[in-house]
C-alpha cells in the first residue's frame, strides 16, 4: 500500500487460491478415504462408542460443508473470489 493505493495482484491471489482449492480438495478426500477405511470398524462397535463415532464423523461433515480453512463451502468462496476479481481488472 503507498498513498492509499491498494495493490492487488491478481495473478498471485489467483496461485493462492488455486493452491487452497488443491489443499481443500486433497483433505476431503483424506477424510472421503478414512471413513470408508473405518466403517467396516465401526460397525463392530456399539453404545457409546458407536454414537461418538458417529457424532465425530456428523461434527468433520457440518465443518467441512460451513466455512473455514479446509471446508467445501470455502471452496465455493475462493470460487467467488477468482470470478470477481477477475471482473474487477481493468
Amino acid at each position: 500500500m503507498a498513498d492509499g493505493i491498494i495493490d492487488v495482484q491478481y495473478p498471485k491471489v489467483q496461485q493462492a487460491i488455486e493452491e487452497l482449492m488443491e489443499q481443500t480438495q486433497g483433505i476431503i478426500t483424506t477424510l472421503n478415504n478414512l471413513e470408508d477405511e473405518l466403517k467396516p470398524l465401526v460397525t463392530t462397535w456399539e453404545g457409546a462408542d458407536q454414537e461418538s463415532a458417529t457424532a465425530a464423523r456428523r461434527a468433520s461433515r457440518q465443518i467441512l460443508d460451513r466455512s473455514g480453512p479446509g471446508g467445501r463451502g470455502s471452496v465455493r468462496r475462493f470460487e467467488d473470489v477468482r470470478i470477481r476479481g477477475r471482473r474487477g481488472r481493468r
